[in-house]
């Protein structure tokens, strides 16, 4: 099946792209999207257990489930502030 996966920030200069198409298996957790885009471009491998998931605009854990036509979006740790 395939979802949509939203990238932010640094992850998204990794990816070079807002969000791409990811196709996992049909009992797949945010955990295997997470796998799967790792898997297609390494370079995230070093933020990827530090990432904040939603899926559908809503906070989830790794292990909840994604379905056909679902959004992940990826949410990099951001730092920053005022002096």
């Amino acid at each position: 099946m395939i979802v949509t996966v939203k990238t932010f920030a640094a992850l998204r200069e990794i990816i070079g792209s807002a969000s791409v198409a990811i196709d996992v298996s049909s009992d797949a957790s945010v955990r295997d999207v997470i796998k799967a885009v790792s898997e297609r471009y390494p370079g995230i491998g070093i933020i990827a257990s530090q990432i904040i998931i939603a899926v559908n605009m809503e906070y989830v854990s790794f292990d909840h489930p994604v379905h056909e036509s679902d959004e992940v979006a990826l949410i990099p740790p951001v730092s920053g502030g005022s002096k």
